[in-house]
């Protein structure tokens, strides 16, 4: 997708340039940032940003996307998507923090996207189907370490999991079935990973937004 957009900020020259698929996670956390980034080298769709700020709670993460998408001249009318990725981890009020998040995110077109308990589910789900349920998120790495055994947050998955993904994908949409299948919604959907969703989108096979069939 590309378009036609006038640069303010230089000299008003007008060239063609990618939407930008801006995205904000928790401020201190290396895993999503270097994970997202790498897809700039490899997909045609979309620019891929970090949205800048250090905010850790969910409505915090939104208002840092917000200033982001000011300065940065997001237009969501023009093709450009903003979405902010959430862990759910085991915080008492962390349930609560997200639907207050959410309420702000869709005032300003933002998305929001979830993993339950955090986002190395979503790695978890490239090496086959789980329906473990988490009791950390120190599990959840320890459960990602036998699959990867040198994982850590700073490291580059790409050449790891590029071949994966598709299986990923698949695995993340059947979990959404599954739980729906027994009742589980919210905070008691783990393992679950919404992830799957943005990298859809910057594979051009949806927008984040779109409602997903689940097949399997």
């Amino acid at each position: 997708m590309v378009r036609q957009i006038e640069k303010k900020d230089r000299n008003k020259a007008t060239r063609k340039i990618k939407n930008i698929l801006l995205i904000s996670a928790e401020g201190n956390n290396k895993t999503e940032s270097i994970y997202f980034l790498s897809f700039n080298q490899i997909q045609r769709f979309y620019r891929i940003q970090m949205a800048t700020g250090n905010k850790t709670d969910p409505k915090g993460i939104v208002e840092d996307m917000i200033k982001t998408m000011k300065r940065e001249q997001i237009d969501l009318k023009r093709g450009d998507l903003a979405v902010c990725v959430f862990d759910t981890d085991f915080g008492q009020y962390k349930s609560s923090q997200i639907e207050e998040a959410k309420a702000l995110a869709y005032k300003h077109g933002i998305e929001i996207i979830v993993s339950n308990p955090c986002f190395e589910v979503w790695f978890i789900e490239h090496f086959g189907f789980t329906t473990k349920h988490f009791n950390s998120n120190a599990e959840v790495v320890g459960e990602l370490k036998t699959k990867i055994p040198n994982y850590t947050k700073s490291m580059n998955l790409h050449p790891i999991l590029l071949d994966k993904t598709s299986i990923a994908i698949k695995n993340c949409k059947r979990l959404e079935y599954f739980h729906e299948s027994i009742g589980n919604v919210g905070m008691n959907k783990n393992p679950s990973s919404e992830v799957y969703k943005i990298v859809e989108t910057i594979n051009g096979d949806s927008k984040v937004s779109e409602a997903v069939s689940i097949i399997y």
